[in-house]
């Protein structure tokens, strides 16, 4: 009959240290409220009868730094989770086809270990980039090199071709040396060859397409975000306990 767990609590001085000592971290992630509610529903379903259940999560969360006793920030999470099941039986065979919520907690808590981890510390996210294939035999020749992995291969083929090359090829060459940066992990180095690229097309402004000019303009954007988000990592990237 006690309902203080509906309320998000700040830990105590005295707890966040207790925590610390015995766990020797320098950062506490606190979870300070969790309250999960589930509904089933029953209903026909054509020539079937259907039972779903809908679970929905709510919870609060708190960072502390440890060495400064300082909170550095709170946020609630919401989220929810669905089952689904039919039967031709009866409404009670299909509500006993349903998980019982119990035995999804494990699962529950996976998920939202994977939702809110990205939330809460730095992560990789996998993207689709573009690269040009065509012109002269460098390009070509640079897409084989792709297919069989071999990444300094191509850009060889590219610098190259940036260097040599004429027309469209030029600035193409240099976008696909801006995936390579990438590929590299080094957006400071992809914006360097933007600023080639961008020059390139000035050089050749009556052969450049629209959608050439939107997607240098586009990646570019995206990969100043990226370098701002690069110089925030690089204490744990260079850091060799990470």
């Amino acid at each position: 009959m006690n309902d203080k767990f509906l309320d998000a609590t700040l830990l105590t001085p005295m707890q966040v240290t207790s925590l610390s000592d015995s766990a020797h971290v320098d950062i506490l992630v606190s979870l300070d409220r969790m309250v999960i509610q589930s509904k089933t529903n029953i209903k026909p379903f054509n020539y079937l009868f259907m039972a779903t259940r809908d679970v929905s999560l709510n919870t609060v969360w708190r960072i502390f730094d440890v060495k400064a006793d300082t909170l550095l920030t709170q946020f609630q999470y919401n989220d929810s989770l669905y089952w689904e099941k039919y039967s031709t039986k009866s409404f009670d065979a299909v509500k006993n086809e349903l998980p019982k919520l119990e035995e999804r907690l494990p699962e529950i808590a996976e998920v939202l270990g994977e939702r809110i981890s990205p939330i809460l510390s730095p992560h990789w996210e996998s993207v689709s980039r573009p690269y040009f294939s065509s012109g002269s035999y460098r390009m070509l020749h640079a897409v084989d090199c792709i297919r069989q992995d071999d990444w300094e291969g191509a850009a060889i083929l590219w610098k190259d071709e940036f260097d040599k090359g004429f027309g469209k090829s030029v600035y193409h060459a240099a976008m696909n040396m801006i995936l390579y940066a990438e590929y590299l992990q080094n957006p400071n180095e992809a914006l360097v060859w933007c600023e080639k690229a961008e020059k390139a097309m000035k050089d050749r402004s009556s052969r450049v397409t629209v959608y050439d000019r939107w997607l240098l303009e586009s990646w570019k954007q995206i990969l100043k975000v990226r370098s701002a988000e690069f110089e925030m990592l690089k204490i744990y990237l260079n850091d060799p306990k990470n």
